[in-house]
């Protein structure tokens, strides 16, 4: 950040006694344009310099008029481009010695980092020998890759069998799980995963009541289904809510489907 120079003496100084009494409102204004450019040159960098398109900036209305009354009251002379503020780099410093103090500045917080980061670190890190390890201590086994499976963590086979795999990870991995696979808890939040995912396909006014774990975990501890049979009946279960394109009770629908399934009768519709 820069900052521009105000002299003390600028409330009662000649130029700007003479400009607020030739017309008060206007030279109050004025005033407030020459803060402001002063402000704007330091921030920009322009050693003085305003543009006619940064006067629109700081005063779009009557800036061209303001401009005028500062020229002709000796606070801003005319160039090429625009004005220029009159004595502004016999207060202020140059461009290149803003920018060189600046990059200076910059160097110095960077070795300064870099000087605490050494000295955080030094006295932490053991000498290391050529082997890799700390000297003075014995080899010890490196961290498990947390992004590799352990096979010794791995639950084993049974029977030749892979091990059990959740109903989680059957859905994400986009298989249809068999009866040796998940156990009667998972199973249930299987099937309700089923038949919530079914709801995408209604376009009634109201979706699928929600199914609960509860009911569906009842249904299946009374009918005691394979988990082929009791998938594949929320998959039924899931299309008639679909092609009824209403808001059943689904988690009593699919518990009446189980039972007619297993029963062995023919699910109706």
């Amino acid at each position: 950040m820069s900052w521009a120079k105000v002299d003390d003496g600028l409330h009662d100084h000649p130029k700007v006694d003479a400009m607020l009494e030739a017309d008060e409102l206007h030279g109050a204004a004025a005033l407030g344009l020459w803060v402001a450019a002063l402000s704007y040159s330091a921030d920009q960098l322009t050693d003085g310099e305003i543009t006619c398109r940064a006067l629109r900036r700081l005063f779009p209305e009557h800036g061209l008029q303001l401009a005028a009354a500062l020229v002709k009251h000796n606070l801003w002379d005319v160039n090429d481009s625009g004005w220029t503020i009159r004595g502004y780099l016999d207060c202020n410093p140059p461009r290149e010695e803003v920018l060189e103090r600046r990059r200076a500045d910059a160097e110095r917080k960077a070795a300064a980092r870099a000087q605490r980061a050494s000295e955080r670190t030094s006295g932490r890190t053991p000498e290391r020998t050529s082997e890799g390890n700390p000297r003075g201590r014995p080899d010890t086994p490196t961290r498990p890759d947390p992004t590799r499976p352990d096979p010794k963590s791995s639950s084993p086979a049974v029977d030749g069998r892979a091990p059990a795999t959740t109903a989680a990870q059957a859905v994400a991995n986009g298989r249809t799980t068999s009866s040796s696979t998940i156990d009667t808890n998972d199973l249930a939040e299987h099937v309700r995963g089923i038949l919530q995912n079914g709801n995408d396909g209604l376009t009634g006014d109201e979706p699928c009541k929600p199914p609960t774990v509860a009911a569906i975990l009842a249904a299946l501890e009374k009918h005691s289904p394979t988990n082929d049979i009791a998938i594949t009946v929320a998959t039924e279960v899931r299309s008639i809510a679909q092609a009824q394109n209403r808001a059943p009770n689904i988690a009593g629908l699919y518990a009446a489907k189980l039972g007619e399934r297993v029963n062995g009768h023919e699910a109706t519709r």
